[in-house]
């Protein structure tokens, strides 16, 4: 079997969606030998390689992320038509596309023609489409698709709103549970040395509030600085990136509010694409989601596999759909006083780990999801 995956973003590449299907893929192929896939995306920056794999094909757009809309869009499609003309889709038995990039109307419409059965996952808000000229070709694209994956109810929700007989899988993101755990003893003073390296006023018994995320306004940071200010001197807060060029405003602005003297040694910062965020989620205490808004969220699927209570932005069908209060943290609407009481509130289930560990092990384990993945290949392959 032989499956295109055309994504958003794929490794080296900050991609969170590209990550996991690449981490999915290589485990299917693990399983079965005769398991292939090959990959299109947008390359952040031109010229970067992706990761090694089998058949790998990467679309090299001139300058990144530099054009504009129109420019980008000529650009990709300019390429993927030479690698059309050059047999791109002369063995493939699928088309799995995740997200969207300018590329995958023409994709899939070719695809189409050629009778390849194809899946579209939905990973982001605006991936179901909209009323805009854009979110219009967005629902175009989708309804090219055999079969739907949407990563939440709120995702799901949206597409029945347009397409209310297609097939759609409603599916949360996989964790690795080796990865995400609950930490024992040991582990969790090491964790704990990592966190008190960039938090050094942080005592042993200290709550430590963790945010992982791409740093842009989307994903709220100032807002948690604003909160961590209201909450009594022992907490602390460290934000994990990764930041990029087109965030540096917001970027600046995070850094000089965090620099105040009632935050100041109180949050830390890391720039940069963390990659072991799992190390920082065993050392810290509780996990702060207050996004305006997600597809899902995996990030928080993953403190919860770690144990962390986590203190989510209220976003239906996503975060309520995960998040029960009291019991493995709590959901709270974007005001400073209803987030920090949730923050305060989520202190006293830091003695919950194990429970809250296990009981999101027993639901968000990535060999569930592994397992769904081959079933759906399997009925949907091209005979």
């Amino acid at each position: 079997m032989h499956i295109l995956l055309a994504t958003t973003g794929y490794p080296p590449d900050h991609s969170g969606s590209g990550g996991r299907l690449h981490g999915m893929y290589s485990r299917l192929q693990a399983a079965n030998p005769d398991f292939r896939w090959s990959v299109i995306t947008k390359r952040r920056q031109a010229g970067t390689a992706p990761v090694a794999g089998p058949d790998h094909i990467a679309a090299y757009t001139a300058g990144g992320n530099e054009y504009p809309r129109l420019g980008a869009a000529v650009l990709e499609n300019l390429w993927l038509l030479r690698q059309l003309a050059a047999g791109l889709l002369r063995d493939v038995d699928i088309v799995h596309a995740a997200g969207w990039t300018w590329m995958t109307p023409l994709l899939l419409f070719v695809a189409r023609r050629k009778g390849i059965p194809i899946i579209r996952e939905m990973t982001t808000p605006g991936d179901p489409g909209g009323d805009s000229l854009g979110g219009r070709i967005v629902r175009w694209t989708n309804s090219l698709a055999d079969r739907i994956i949407a990563i939440s109810p709120a995702l799901e929700g949206k597409v029945r709103a347009v397409q209310p007989n297609i097939p759609i899988w409603c599916r949360p993101n996989g964790v690795d549970s080796v990865r995400f755990r609950c930490p024992d003893e040991e582990s969790r003073l090491r964790a704990r040395a990592v966190i008190e390296a960039a938090l050094p006023q942080a005592s042993p018994d200290d709550p430590v509030v963790l945010h992982v995320g791409r740093i842009r306004p989307l994903k709220n940071q100032l807002f948690l600085a604003e909160c961590l200010a209201r909450l009594p001197a022992r907490f602390h807060l460290l934000l994990a990136g990764p930041a990029f060029g087109d965030a540096d405003p917001y970027v600046a602005e995070l850094r000089a509010r965090l620099s105040m003297p009632d935050l100041s040694g109180r949050a830390a910062l890391l720039e940069e694409n963390v990659r072991d965020v799992d190390i920082l989620m065993q050392g810290a205490d509780i996990f702060a989601f207050p996004s305006v808004a997600e597809g899902l969220g995996t990030v928080m699927v993953e403190a919860l596999c770690a144990g962390l209570p986590v203190v989510a932005s209220r976003i239906p069908g996503v975060t309520d759909w995960i998040i029960k209060d009291g019991r493995n943290g709590y959901v709270a609407d974007i005001d400073d006083l209803d987030f920090c009481n949730a923050l305060l509130k989520a202190e006293a289930l830091r003695e919950r780990r194990q429970e809250i560990a296990g009981a999101a092990g027993q639901i968000y384990r990535q060999e569930i999801m592994d397992d769904g993945y081959r079933q759906l290949f399997a009925q949907m392959r091209r005979r």
